[in-house]
């Protein structure tokens, strides 16, 4: 079973997932009584996409080193990845849309 999680590919996946159930989570915590895509324009138009996104992203630096006191390298840098995608995007949403 650590074989299997301790890989690349699953620390890409994890990365991935947390900050997505974050959002989620985020969102039935906040805003139950709005609908998805009116949550989601009042966050565009709002310009608060990239400030969204950087809250998101911080669960996986506690999962980063979650992995890394394990001692699952590939998994924790599957994470890392994921987690520096995640900011390249947050920046390309910051340069080019606001």
């Amino acid at each position: 079973m650590n074989k299997k999680i301790n890989s690349l590919v699953s620390g890409i996946l994890i990365g991935i997932i947390i900050p997505v159930l974050f959002y989620l989570i985020f969102y039935y915590a906040k805003f139950r009584n709005l609908e998805f895509i009116s949550y989601y324009k009042s966050i565009y138009l709002g310009r608060l996409l990239p400030l969204l996104i950087s809250r998101c992203v911080l669960p996986n630096l506690l999962l980063f080193f979650i992995f890394n006191w394990l001692n699952w390298q590939k998994t924790a840098k599957g994470i890392f990845i994921s987690t520096l995608g995640l900011t390249v995007l947050l920046f390309a949403l910051k340069l080019i849309f606001y």
